[in-house]
Protein backbone atom coordinates (compact mmCIF):
# COMPACT_ATOMS: atom_id res chain seq x y z
CA UNK A 1 0.00 0.00 0.00
CA UNK A 2 2.03 3.05 1.15
CA UNK A 3 5.49 1.89 -0.61
CA UNK A 4 4.24 1.29 -3.37
CA UNK A 5 2.34 4.72 -3.86
CA UNK A 6 5.41 6.60 -2.16
CA UNK A 7 7.99 4.83 -4.65
CA UNK A 8 5.52 5.78 -7.26
CA UNK A 9 5.38 9.40 -6.36
CA UNK A 10 8.86 9.31 -6.28
CA UNK A 11 9.58 8.18 -9.48
CA UNK A 12 7.84 10.74 -10.89
CA UNK A 13 10.37 13.34 -9.40
CA UNK A 14 13.20 10.64 -10.26
CA UNK A 15 12.34 11.64 -14.26
CA UNK A 16 12.32 15.26 -13.07
CA UNK A 17 15.62 14.95 -11.45
CA UNK A 18 17.28 12.60 -14.24
CA UNK A 19 16.44 15.65 -16.53
CA UNK A 20 17.59 17.93 -14.50
CA UNK A 21 20.84 16.10 -14.15
CA UNK A 22 21.43 15.62 -17.97
CA UNK A 23 20.48 19.35 -18.50
CA UNK A 24 23.60 20.57 -15.83
CA UNK A 25 25.72 17.49 -17.35
CA UNK A 26 25.43 19.32 -21.09
CA UNK A 27 25.56 23.01 -19.69
CA UNK A 28 28.94 22.06 -17.86
CA UNK A 29 29.90 20.30 -21.21
CA UNK A 30 29.13 23.91 -22.73
CA UNK A 31 31.29 25.24 -20.50
CA UNK A 32 34.23 22.55 -20.93
CA UNK A 33 34.23 23.41 -24.76
CA UNK A 34 34.62 27.04 -23.55
CA UNK A 35 37.12 26.52 -21.95
CA UNK A 36 39.53 24.76 -24.15
CA UNK A 37 38.58 27.11 -26.72
CA UNK A 38 39.95 29.99 -23.92
CA UNK A 39 43.10 27.79 -23.28
CA UNK A 40 43.61 27.84 -27.29
CA UNK A 41 43.12 31.56 -27.35
CA UNK A 42 45.83 31.67 -24.29
CA UNK A 43 48.25 29.38 -26.29
CA UNK A 44 48.37 31.68 -29.53
CA UNK A 45 48.49 34.95 -27.07
CA UNK A 46 52.04 33.64 -25.09
CA UNK A 47 53.04 32.33 -29.12
CA UNK A 48 52.65 36.02 -30.11
CA UNK A 49 54.11 37.95 -27.23
CA UNK A 50 57.22 35.76 -27.68
CA UNK A 51 57.27 36.54 -31.16
CA UNK A 52 56.70 40.44 -30.08
CA UNK A 53 58.97 40.14 -27.75
CA UNK A 54 61.73 38.76 -30.88
CA UNK A 55 61.04 41.83 -32.72
CA UNK A 56 61.53 44.14 -30.27
CA UNK A 57 64.38 42.95 -30.08
CA UNK A 58 65.05 43.28 -33.95
CA UNK A 59 64.07 46.68 -33.81
CA UNK A 60 66.45 47.50 -31.16
CA UNK A 61 69.41 46.09 -32.47
CA UNK A 62 68.25 47.43 -36.13
CA UNK A 63 68.37 51.30 -34.30
CA UNK A 64 71.48 50.69 -33.24
CA UNK A 65 72.65 49.80 -36.20
CA UNK A 66 70.93 52.68 -37.50
CA UNK A 67 72.59 54.98 -35.27
CA UNK A 68 76.13 53.80 -35.95
CA UNK A 69 75.53 54.20 -40.04
CA UNK A 70 74.34 57.85 -39.25
CA UNK A 71 77.43 58.86 -36.91
CA UNK A 72 79.51 57.12 -40.14
CA UNK A 73 77.34 59.26 -42.24
CA UNK A 74 76.30 56.35 -44.44
CA UNK A 75 72.83 56.13 -46.10
CA UNK A 76 70.35 54.35 -43.74
CA UNK A 77 67.32 53.85 -46.16
CA UNK A 78 67.73 50.44 -46.18
CA UNK A 79 67.51 50.25 -42.24
CA UNK A 80 64.58 52.87 -42.14
CA UNK A 81 62.49 49.97 -44.35
CA UNK A 82 63.46 47.09 -42.09
CA UNK A 83 62.53 49.09 -38.99
CA UNK A 84 59.06 50.07 -40.95
CA UNK A 85 59.02 46.54 -41.47
CA UNK A 86 59.18 45.91 -38.26
CA UNK A 87 57.44 48.27 -36.78
CA UNK A 88 54.23 47.30 -39.00
CA UNK A 89 54.17 43.66 -38.33
CA UNK A 90 54.49 44.27 -34.14
CA UNK A 91 51.18 46.90 -34.97
CA UNK A 92 49.85 43.50 -37.00
CA UNK A 93 50.76 40.89 -33.50
CA UNK A 94 49.43 43.70 -31.60
CA UNK A 95 46.27 44.06 -32.91
CA UNK A 96 45.91 40.24 -33.45
CA UNK A 97 46.40 39.66 -29.58
CA UNK A 98 44.00 42.20 -29.13
CA UNK A 99 41.37 40.39 -30.81
CA UNK A 100 41.84 37.06 -28.86
CA UNK A 101 41.74 39.03 -25.91
CA UNK A 102 38.49 40.38 -26.58
CA UNK A 103 37.77 36.96 -27.80
CA UNK A 104 38.66 35.92 -23.92
CA UNK A 105 36.48 38.13 -22.85
CA UNK A 106 33.60 37.23 -25.19
CA UNK A 107 34.16 33.38 -23.97
CA UNK A 108 34.48 34.40 -20.65
CA UNK A 109 30.68 36.34 -20.62
CA UNK A 110 29.55 33.28 -22.68
CA UNK A 111 30.55 31.34 -19.85
CA UNK A 112 28.97 33.28 -17.07
CA UNK A 113 25.44 33.06 -19.34
CA UNK A 114 25.82 29.32 -18.93
CA UNK A 115 26.73 29.26 -15.20
CA UNK A 116 23.49 31.51 -15.01
CA UNK A 117 21.48 29.37 -17.08
CA UNK A 118 22.92 25.94 -15.07
CA UNK A 119 22.05 27.73 -11.92
CA UNK A 120 18.48 28.08 -13.08
CA UNK A 121 18.44 24.49 -13.83
CA UNK A 122 19.29 23.47 -10.55
CA UNK A 123 17.14 26.04 -8.26
CA UNK A 124 14.49 24.56 -9.92
CA UNK A 125 12.34 25.92 -6.59
CA UNK A 126 9.47 23.01 -6.52
CA UNK A 127 11.95 19.95 -7.55
CA UNK A 128 14.35 21.45 -4.84
CA UNK A 129 11.96 21.80 -2.58
CA UNK A 130 10.85 18.02 -2.93
CA UNK A 131 13.91 16.10 -3.37
CA UNK A 132 16.61 18.79 -1.75
CA UNK A 133 16.90 17.19 1.62
CA UNK A 134 17.12 13.63 0.15
CA UNK A 135 19.91 14.51 -2.15
CA UNK A 136 22.02 16.50 0.70
CA UNK A 137 21.85 13.33 2.18
CA UNK A 138 22.37 11.12 -0.86
CA UNK A 139 25.55 13.37 -0.79
CA UNK A 140 26.75 12.60 2.49
CA UNK A 141 26.30 9.12 2.65
CA UNK A 142 28.23 8.66 -0.51
CA UNK A 143 24.55 6.42 -1.25
CA UNK A 144 22.23 6.96 -4.51
CA UNK A 145 19.25 8.88 -4.02
CA UNK A 146 17.27 6.23 -4.91
CA UNK A 147 18.91 4.35 -1.85
CA UNK A 148 18.28 7.48 0.42
CA UNK A 149 14.65 7.04 -0.68
CA UNK A 150 14.57 3.65 -0.74
CA UNK A 151 15.35 3.66 2.63
CA UNK A 152 13.29 6.67 3.76
CA UNK A 153 9.59 5.12 2.44
CA UNK A 154 11.08 1.81 4.54
CA UNK A 155 11.24 4.20 7.89
CA UNK A 156 8.08 5.57 7.00
CA UNK A 157 6.33 2.19 6.87
CA UNK A 158 7.85 0.80 10.00
CA UNK A 159 6.78 4.52 11.90
CA UNK A 160 3.34 4.82 10.60
CA UNK A 161 1.95 1.52 9.75
CA UNK A 162 2.41 -0.35 13.38
CA UNK A 163 0.99 3.56 14.07
CA UNK A 164 -1.93 3.28 12.18
CA UNK A 165 -2.80 -0.01 13.80
CA UNK A 166 -2.18 0.74 17.13
CA UNK A 167 -4.86 3.90 16.31
CA UNK A 168 -7.34 1.63 14.60
CA UNK A 169 -7.23 -0.85 17.96
CA UNK A 170 -7.38 2.41 20.56
CA UNK A 171 -10.58 3.91 18.27
CA UNK A 172 -12.27 0.07 18.45
CA UNK A 173 -11.57 0.24 22.39
CA UNK A 174 -12.94 3.85 22.64
CA UNK A 175 -15.79 2.72 21.10
CA UNK A 176 -16.63 -0.36 22.79
CA UNK A 177 -16.00 1.84 26.05
CA UNK A 178 -17.82 4.71 25.21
Amino acid sequence: GIYGFLSSAYQETAFKVQNQDKNIEILDKDIAVVQTEIKNYESQILQKNSRLTQLTTIRTGLQTTQDVLIEKSKSTTAIRKQINDVDSEIKRMDSEISVMNDSISSKNNKIGGIERNKLGVASNSDLAKEVGPLKYIADLTGKSLDQVVNWYIIVLMLVFDPLAIALVIAANFAFEMG
